[in-house]
């Protein structure tokens, strides 16, 4: 699993939207990633 689909898992498991927010302010988040925008999508 990246780091980036780690994000994901724990924003969605923890509090969904603001930890997925801070993960792509802060830089975590590649957001070139195929996998994380379909994951942000479904949110």
């Amino acid at each position: 699993m990246s780091a980036e689909a780690a994000v994901i898992d724990g924003a969605e498991r923890e509090g969904g939207s603001s930890r997925l927010y801070d993960a792509i302010e802060s830089g975590v988040a590649d957001l070139d990633d195929p996998d994380l925008r379909e994951r942000i999508a479904g949110f």
